[in-house]
């Protein structure tokens, strides 16, 4: 293929990329309801607290960006709920699917020192969102859009002040696309999202913390008397 015909395709998918667009582009990032978590207890449901999450990300005012195919910035995306509220949100929801009765609160700096004495639940949750970011460039022939998903959770004792977990969740999605609409931009970040999410409940240490912690031991064994 000559070089002519190289720059005329770049052009297009370049075009495509800025179709409809006017510095901002609104996209729907949602977690994706394709699995959901079993439940790990059987005749009580234990309580866990859901910090709001800290959001550590470089840009909030944005969730990704369409770049030309010398790096420089186009299009900035953005979504229309925040990232941080859609990751608690689907984890409220599949803690629930799990078995727990869940409540929202706020304000936990993750240190277990300072998990507030008001909070009368087995356990708290919290995290922080590192990076939630989608990227679009175009190429020779198609656009790549790539979407990455960074965040830490951190499950600590709530009465014995315990830390009992502490982890990193990420992952990322690259995809070529002919055409740049909203869904095949929101495709690679609503799949990175949602499989970082699920690896939380499918994560043998993390059922191995609630199903080995003091509360189930002690209501296996007065069940078992």
């Amino acid at each position: 293929m000559t070089h002519n015909i190289k720059k005329i395709l770049a052009t297009i998918c370049m075009l495509l990329v800025l179709t409809g667009c006017t510095g901002v582009r609104t996209i729907d990032v949602e977690y994706l309801d394709t699995y959901k978590a079993a439940n790990m207890f059987v005749g009580y449901k234990p309580k866990i607290a859901v910090n709001e999450f800290w959001d550590e990300r470089e840009r909030t005012d944005a969730v990704g960006g369409s770049q030309s195919m010398y790096g420089s910035n186009l299009v900035s995306f953005r979504s229309k709920e925040s990232p941080v509220t859609i990751i608690e949100n689907a984890i409220i929801q599949q803690l629930k699917n799990s078995g727990f009765e869940v409540i929202k609160t706020s304000g936990w700096c993750l240190n277990k020192e300072a998990i507030p004495e008001y909070l009368k639940t087995d356990y708290i949750l919290g995290g922080k969102l590192k990076t939630f970011w989608i990227k679009t460039k175009p190429g020779a022939f198609t656009a790549s859009v790539e979407a990455s998903v960074l965040f830490d959770i951190i499950i600590a004792d709530t009465e014995n002040k315990k830390i009992l977990w502490a982890g990193q969740f990420k992952n990322n999605r690259v995809k070529e696309k002919v055409l740049l609409t909203n869904r095949s931009i929101e495709e690679p970040i609503n799949e990175a999202l949602t499989d970082s999410i699920n690896k939380i409940f499918q994560n043998r240490d993390i059922i191995r913390v609630f199903m080995h912690s003091n509360k189930h031991q002690k209501y296996n064994k007065k069940n078992l008397l």
